[in-house]
């Protein structure tokens, strides 16, 4: 039976403890699959569905860096600019 009366377990507790831990540890980066990983390099067993499931009960949801866009073109130097020579 699952509701509002659901209790975590002291391994379970520890679980989310770790989660958080290494969540917060990357600065707010690493999604479920990535953590699971590192807990897993640890030397931890636990899955990424259960992870998932510690992200969503405690809130936490990984930052997205924004994409990398390359500014190539000043247009706001002083300087003129050549006329279009097809146009002539």
């Amino acid at each position: 039976m699952r509701g509002d009366s659901y209790q975590l377990t002291q391994e379970q507790t520890n679980k989310q403890q770790l989660v958080e831990q290494v969540f917060v540890q990357h600065k707010r980066r690493y999604g479920s699959r990535r953590i699971t990983a590192e807990l897993k390099e640890q030397g931890y067993v636990v899955g990424r569905h259960q992870v998932r499931k510690f992200m969503k009960q405690t809130g936490l949801q990984a930052i997205q860096p924004k994409s990398f866009v390359p500014r190539t073109t000043d247009s706001t130097h002083g300087k003129g600019y050549w006329p279009n020579l097809l146009l002539n």
